[in-house]
């Protein structure tokens, strides 16, 4: 009896104590965040350095929070285990089980242990790079909400503003395009960085992202001040840097807050015959990374009326 003896009201006070501190952390990232928008900072270089930095402490925080929520279920969980275990010793003291019964029961807690805790064999593969992300739907939805939020709020600042992009010349929109698409960069933690090339397109097109170059290509032709929804190609290119982190994600699922079932959806959609480009546009904006992508950057006029295949944040 003594090897289980446990005080699992201390584990679950622990408990109560790590919600308690996700929600103080909760409250440091709102901070970060309310200072984010009032900076007002001399230099715009400067400016956009304490930006980025912000962001990511924002970012980091957030992860805090979630994880540390985590814990204290997992503490709840295995406090719960114990208890059932002692019910079982207890059981086979007075006579009324087997010893294998109690056997199969210390066995069954270690191991709920560890796979409360995250450091069961799953835990060791996912270190490894495989791609077994134990990940919760309320994990990546806060993370999603945050970074799409956080994108968004770009569009607020002066310098993305709809005022700044049409007084801008071709090649400070250049420019705007390339330190947008590094800030959005910085919020998903994807690795594009400044790899933005501007190309020639046909046909509506305003821009790409291509995983085989980890890259983002951008319609040449919004540049210039002949299309008046030019200013389109900002949301355009979240839309187009949520692909990077979907891709970024499924092959390095250890790295991002993304659920098991997400990541099979994307990784579907992704496979050889799996993505539809065609012209019915409901078949094309339903599957999971189009209308993952759509969502995030906001583009809610794309997917109104129409069911997508799977939800995923949204």
């Amino acid at each position: 009896m003594g090897r289980f003896r446990v005080e699992t009201h201390a584990l679950r006070n622990q408990a109560s104590d790590l919600y308690t501190r996700s929600g103080e952390i909760e409250r440091t990232a709102q901070a970060v965040e309310t200072i984010y928008h009032h900076l007002n900072l001399g230099s715009a270089d400067t400016t956009r350095a304490v930006e980025r930095k912000l962001v990511k402490i924002e970012a980091g925080l957030l992860e805090q929070a979630v994880r540390a929520e985590s814990l204290g279920k997992a503490l709840e969980y295995i406090a719960a285990q114990f208890e059932r275990t002692e019910r079982a010793v207890q059981e086979f003291q007075n006579g009324t089980v087997s010893a294998a019964t109690v056997q199969h029961e210390i066995h069954s807690l270690y191991t709920k242990i560890l796979r409360a805790l995250g450091l069961d064999r799953a835990y060791y593969r996912r270190k490894q790079g495989s791609p077994d992300a134990a990940v919760s739907k309320k994990q990546e939805k806060m993370m999603d909400h945050y970074m799409s939020d956080a994108c968004a709020a770009l569009l607020k600042t002066d310098r993305y503003s709809e005022e700044t992009w049409y007084k801008a010349t071709p090649k400070e929109r250049e420019e705007i395009l390339k330190s947008f698409i590094l800030d959005i960069n910085d919020i998903m933690g994807t690795d594009v960085d400044k790899n933005v090339n501007f190309v020639p397109m046909t046909g509506g097109t305003r821009g790409y992202y291509d995983p085989d170059t980890n890259a983002v290509y951008i319609n040449s032709a919004y540049l210039d001040g002949s299309r008046a929804d030019s200013y389109q190609i900002m949301k355009t290119m979240i839309h187009e840097m949520r692909h990077c982190y979907q891709h970024t994600a499924v092959k390095n699922p250890e790295k991002f807050m993304v659920s098991r079932e997400t990541l099979d959806a994307w990784q579907k959609n992704f496979e050889p015959g799996g993505y539809y480009s065609g012209d019915d546009y409901a078949k094309y904006v339903q599957q999971p990374i189009e209308w993952d992508a759509k969502n995030f950057a906001k583009q809610y006029s794309d997917v109104e009326g129409y069911t997508p295949e799977y939800a995923g944040s949204w």
